[in-house]
């Protein structure tokens, strides 16, 4: 007898693991079709992921062109920055030498600061314009100082 309830144990436990084992078809099919989904979601995801990727890679090659436009801009910043000291240096100095001689002169104006002052508006207009600019000539018949 001890076989026998062992071996009914036996049979009622595999037909109850068969009978919970089984699904219907339709659920079947509907989980397929859940699951074809989500692989279809994952696909267009890596894709999207994919096309990300690139254009972060993209945007960095940029980054990299923009900071070196930026050094190149800051250098010539620079370099302009200083040419424009110099320049305003250089007329300050000018303007300095043409007061002392108006000082000098009083009313007079003669012929010399003239000139200076011509050259230095030449000066500064070369720089800021590619082509050069002619010298102002002066009149001949200017009456000439009286000393």
């Amino acid at each position: 007898m001890g076989k026998n309830r062992l071996l009914f144990v036996s049979g009622a436990l595999a037909v109850a693991l068969a009978a919970g084992g089984c699904v219907s078809k339709g659920d079947y099919e509907k989980l397929q079709a859940e699951r074809d989904g989500l692989d279809q979601k994952v696909k267009a995801l890596e894709s999207e992921r994919a096309g990300l990727e690139q254009q972060k890679t993209a945007l960095r090659s940029e980054v990299v062109t923009l900071e070196k436009q930026r050094v190149q801009l800051e250098a010539q910043n620079r370099q302009t920055q200083a040419q424009y000291d110099s320049l305003a240096r250089n007329l300050n100095a000018e303007v300095q030498k043409v007061q002392v001689q108006l000082g000098r002169y009083k009313d007079m104006l003669t012929f010399e600061v003239a000139e200076q002052t011509a050259r230095a508006d030449v000066s500064l207009q070369a720089i800021s314009t590619p082509m050069p600019m002619p010298v102002p000539r002066l009149r001949s018949d200017a009456p000439t100082p009286v000393r």
